[in-house]
């Protein structure tokens, strides 16, 4: 068997082996994933949530942006809070703070360390245990928790809205006035928050982890790492230093050729440029222009989000034809976004970002479209047409889309 054909086989062998193990492992996190209940009620049988509210704040929380504002299960941009995190922790403030002043007629800082340790403990009983009916889809929660549930949602509609109160707050999670538009919908946004949260300090059935293995990290409900997350991050981590040490041995080993003379002067000053690389001249300087276009909004796009300032939120700029949606809360990241202007499935599918205005994405796909015509105009002159029907078809859809979503 020669040296070729064996590596074939080992790259075949590791290749069949990393795709089973992936996929092994993602129909187990399918099928293992935390349900969504038809309803969650406390225990006098009030209603707290829908299944619809659920869904429809998943909803919400895509339509104002999603990842691009915090994180829900650790997974977004981390300009605002994880959302799931903020939830679990500010829930379990409340709860404590409204056991304390219920047996003890106290705030809950005022207690004493056997006192606060008796009431977490308490909160811990409350929270971990899976109430989750199999049978009729129902989480049922107890009346204390059910009204923590409702003080903090009153923080939410707020922080989402426009209330004057949580102005400084807004201005630290770089949010917009209104984030969400309508009572409604923000109280929809706190019934996703809720579900993500109860998954996150809700133990599996039989276990002792929660349905994100104690995350986040928060030792007030319980969520610590587990053993086993230890023992398997630790061995992560040696089996990667022996395999870079391996391949170093490897690549030790091998016959290494003396290396080659270097010429006594530079070849490149000597040479003179051919015709083709003469026809590329103006294809370079459009594309260094394109390419400092994107490297000037790219600077832009860090204040423009975070201090809601910069060239494309002056407020002439910010609502002219090229650049305005004065709703819109990044514009840029449009334009910027490889995922958004390749047609990726984030766009097209989830709608992650709202809507840039119709002119903008007419002249953000020209911008880009003009560049990747330019790049291939070499190639035109030798061989021809070389595109195939899928790879116009790609940003027409993505143009379509773009389109479609602004005027629905």
């Amino acid at each position: 068997m020669t040296k070729q054909k064996l590596s074939i086989i080992s790259l075949l062998i590791v290749c069949l082996a990393s795709f089973s193990v992936l996929l092994s492992i993602g129909s187990d996190i399918y099928r293992e994933a935390p349900p969504i209940p038809t309803q969650v009620v406390n225990t006098s049988g009030d209603v707290i949530f829908t299944e619809n509210d659920i869904q429809r704040g998943q909803l919400v929380w895509r339509s104002m942006g999603g990842h691009q504002l915090g994180s829900i299960w650790g997974h977004g941009s981390y300009v605002a809070p994880d959302w799931t995190a903020d939830w679990l922790h500010r829930e379990a403030n409340n709860w404590l703070e409204l056991k304390a002043r219920d047996e003890f007629n106290k705030p809950f800082t005022q207690l004493s360390n056997s006192q606060q340790a008796a009431l977490e403990q308490q909160l811990r009983d409350d929270l971990r245990p899976n109430n989750y009916n199999v049978e009729n889809g129902v989480i049922t929660i107890s009346q204390l928790r059910s009204d923590a549930i409702s003080m903090l949602q009153q923080h939410y509609i707020g922080l989402f809205g426009d209330d004057p109160a949580y102005q400084p707050l807004r201005k630290d999670y770089a949010m917009k006035e209104g984030t969400v538009s309508t009572a409604e919908r923000r109280e929809q946004l706190t019934a996703f928050f809720f579900w993500s949260a109860w998954a996150a300090t809700t133990e599996r059935v039989d276990q002792n982890y929660t349905y994100t293995n104690n995350w986040p990290y928060d030792p007030m409900v319980g969520n610590t790492p587990t053993s086993s997350n230890i023992v398997w991050s630790i061995l992560s981590v040696v089996v990667l230093i022996a395999g870079v040490g391996a391949l170093a041995w490897y690549h030790a080993t091998l016959k290494h050729e003396p290396l080659p003379t270097p010429p006594k002067y530079d070849p490149l000053f000597d040479s003179k440029p051919t015709d083709s690389q003469k026809a590329v001249g103006k294809y370079f300087f459009t594309a260094v222009g394109l390419f400092l276009l994107q490297v000037f909004l790219g600077g832009n796009y860090c204040p423009l989000w975070c201090r809601r300032t910069g060239f494309l939120w002056h407020p002439t700029i910010g609502s002219s034809p090229v650049f305005g949606n004065p709703y819109l809360a990044h514009p840029a990241s449009c334009i910027l976004d490889r995922n958004c202007m390749v047609g990726g499935p984030d766009c097209i599918l989830r709608r992650r970002y709202p809507v840039m205005s119709l002119s903008s994405s007419v002249w953000v796909s020209m911008c880009f479209g003009l560049r990747w015509l330019l790049s291939y105009s070499a190639r035109w002159r030798e061989n021809g047409w070389p595109f195939s029907s899928t790879s116009i078809l790609i940003p027409a859809t993505c143009l379509v889309i773009r389109v479609r979503n602004t005027l629905i």
